[in-house]
């Protein structure tokens, strides 16, 4: 009888201890939860990085977490990474540049997560990082952009041993994917950057309007040809602002919509009233389903080669 007893209250023990554990696993999912939910719906740019790697650190309960970008090395080389943002106990570290030489992050050039439940420090002894943190465990995950390359890791440490591997993996790739979309958008922003200042050294004023005419992009030559800023004309009508007599923009704006292009010439006016003359070469720009979408507009100004011209009539 008294082993009975015994038996259902060791039972009734185990059943409180396992609600107890299920309650806290719970608890620390819900919390993942919040802390995954403040990192997608973080500020771009380097506060993204920051509030992201504080989250992932906090999300998997590590003392320390990095986001690393990828640097471009020679064929052969050991790569190198900068840091986009860094965290130990809490505290921001200051960035810097580091080889993936004798690293556990270098697994993750061949393989898409890494995980060391224990012992990483004496598995890789000349880690620095693993060293000043004293890390026993250690786990990883690749950075990928649109097109399948690497381009950057996430990772975290742990002064313990790892009791739950699947639960800090899954919850690094939901980290992981979202640092991945931020590094392509800012990379695609350097691009679109790069292609902008292109068009502002063109010595011919580059504007585009939507089918409203309404001006949607003004370039530096436009703004030392007509004599408004960028700010000043973005969705002005472009009609409104650069001409006396519109017939003559009307019927080309008919025929680029009709061909898909148009080249003539024009009479415009400046800010302050004067005429211009402008050779222009106009073309239909179309969204992805192939319908129009706006007009992309190249004048150039020709008031000294038809200047030239009377000159040789007269």
């Amino acid at each position: 009888d008294e082993i009975q007893l015994l038996q259902q209250l060791a039972n009734d023990l185990s059943f409180g201890i396992a609600s107890l554990r299920s309650q806290k696993a719970e608890q620390r999912l819900q919390a993942s939860v919040l802390k995954v939910a403040a990192a997608v719906s973080a500020s771009t740019g380097t506060e993204f990085f920051v509030q992201l790697a504080r989250n992932m650190t906090d999300a998997v309960g590590a003392q320390g977490g990095c986001v690393l970008r990828l640097l471009p090395a020679p064929s052969g080389d050991v790569p190198r990474v900068s840091t986009l943002a860094a965290v130990l106990d809490g505290q921001m570290l200051p960035n810097r540049e580091y080889s993936l030489e004798h690293t556990p992050t270098q697994m993750l050039l061949t393989q898409r997560s890494y995980v060391v439940p224990d012992g990483v420090e004496q598995l890789y002894p000349q880690a620095p990082v693993l060293r000043e943190v004293g890390a026993r465990a250690y786990a990883g995950q690749q950075l990928c952009n649109a097109d399948g390359e690497i381009v950057g890791v996430v990772f975290v440490l742990f002064r313990q041993p790892l009791d739950d591997e699947n639960f800090i993996s899954s919850t690094l790739q939901i980290f992981a994917a979202r640092a991945s979309s931020e590094i392509d958008r800012q990379a695609a922003d350097a691009r679109i950057r790069s292609q902008a200042s292109l068009l502002d050294k063109a010595q011919d004023a580059i504007l585009v309007r939507d089918l409203d005419h309404r001006i949607t992009y003004w370039n530096k030559s436009a703004e030392r040809l007509y004599g408004w800023s960028q700010l000043q004309v973005l969705g002005q009508r472009v009609d409104e602002l650069l001409y006396d007599d519109v017939s003559a923009f009307r019927r080309a704006t008919q025929a680029t919509l009709d061909q898909g292009e148009w080249t003539g010439e024009l009479v415009q006016r400046h800010r302050d009233g004067t005429p211009i003359e402008v050779e222009g070469r106009w073309t239909l720009v179309r969204s992805e389903d192939g319908q129009p979408q706006s007009i992309l507009a190249i004048n150039t100004d020709i008031r000294q080669r038809k200047a030239n011209e009377r000159e040789i009539q007269r």
